[in-house]
């Protein structure tokens, strides 16, 4: 039976259970509402956003109660806004007596009297999304009076006793001095942790392609971050996705094991009912299952994001760096067309190598690899 035949017939619903309650983060990426009162200039969410489509509280308590059998336990709540579904109060209740940890990932722009109908307790944390600390460059990428409000309420949400992270994605908009963040996180935000991502031209970001950070300058961008005196009780993450061959080693010390859709990790589900184990192809219909008849049910289809990334290269068969890098993206191979000028397996000549741009490590060399699982 070939590899793909094989991932296919694994991949069963009734047996995701043994294969999710194994890996390191089974989470839900429940996408509820694709209504969002902003434009970002890099949202990957895309049409979607002009033509909305949201979850019915019925089909969310479907999906909860479904996958906390197979063995989820942290449940993100995203759009769009997430704060602008008219049940969102019963979903993180009924979230909560499932037995999720609830994590609202916002963009910070809600009315500040929403969260009288909320406790720390029902709520892990807030994840707010900003692009620098810098005003005018967060403005630009998101709208303008878009800054001030989301400061004034991520400390409102701290002096109320929620855990707050930040998450910012770069791009060649916000890069330059982009490290002010930390300081601006940790010392002003008083927040748990920082989270940088690469920008991937997907969705409303297409039209910002020339926005795309090329992989020699990612790396300096990572080094920049490690090299940054990280204050103390403080933590920040950041994708490699792009590491020169000879620093390879220090990575997989710290866990990257290849692709995260690969393994089934985060599975993000959308309205339509369409589930992904990678971001990257929202943009496109190679999603591995659907949301049907009260299930999840693989996808029997010959292009799929999982006979994708389980394709291997035959530039990868005879590299010296296949059992550290294991094939670089599966999605910036196939998607090229959306990322001129980066570096994946089929064009990788063996001096930069391209990794996985979902998966995260640590600035620094004193957190526990556990952390980030922690704290995502």
């Amino acid at each position: 039976m070939c590899i793909i035949k094989k991932v296919t017939s694994i991949l069963k619903y009734e047996v995701m259970k043994d294969i999710i309650a194994n890996k390191l983060e089974p989470f839900i990426f429940l996408y509820i509402t694709e209504r969002c009162q902003l434009r970002c200039r890099h949202c990957y969410m895309g049409d979607r956003l002009s033509n909305p489509k949201e979850m019915s509280l019925e089909k969310i308590i479907k999906i909860l109660n479904y996958f906390k059998v197979i063995g989820h336990y942290k449940l993100y709540l995203l759009g769009g806004e997430p704060l602008l579904h008219p049940q969102i109060k019963e979903i993180i209740t009924i979230a909560n007596k499932i037995g999720y940890e609830v994590v609202v990932t916002s963009n910070g722009q809600f009315d500040k009297k929403i969260l009288q109908d909320y406790t720390p307790e029902l709520i892990h944390s807030f994840s707010f999304s900003i692009e620098s600390s810098n005003k005018k460059t967060h403005d630009y990428i998101r709208g303008k009076g878009t800054f001030k409000r989301l400061i004034d309420n991520i400390k409102i949400v701290q002096s109320q006793g929620y855990q707050a992270r930040i998450v910012s994605t770069v791009s060649n908009i916000n890069v330059n001095k982009l490290t002010d963040l930390i300081d601006y996180s940790a010392r002003v935000l008083k927040v748990s942790m920082l989270s940088f991502h690469y920008f991937s031209p997907i969705g409303q970001g297409e039209e910002y392609i020339n926005k795309l950070i090329l992989p020699e300058d990612w790396i300096n961008f990572c080094k920049e971050i490690e090299e940054y005196p990280i204050p103390e009780n403080f933590w920040v993450y950041y994708p490699p996705t792009f590491v020169y061959s000879d620093e390879l080693s220090y990575l997989t010390e710290r866990g990257y094991k290849g692709c995260t859709a690969r393994w089934v990790e985060r599975l993000a589900i959308l309205p339509s009912g369409q589930i992904y184990a990678c971001s990257v192809f929202f943009d496109t219909n190679m999603n591995f299952a659907l949301w049907r008849n009260k299930k999840m049910e693989i996808r029997d289809s010959k292009n799929t994001e999982l006979r994708s990334v389980y394709k291997v290269n035959d530039n990868c068969m005879d590299c010296p760096n296949k059992n550290q890098c294991f094939g670089g993206c599966g999605a910036y191979r196939d998607l090229k067309k959306k990322f001129p000028g980066i570096i994946s397996s089929d064009n990788c000549k063996r001096k930069i190598i391209p990794l996985c741009p979902l998966w995260s490590t640590y600035a620094g060399n004193n957190h526990p690899i556990s952390k980030i699982q922690e704290l995502r």
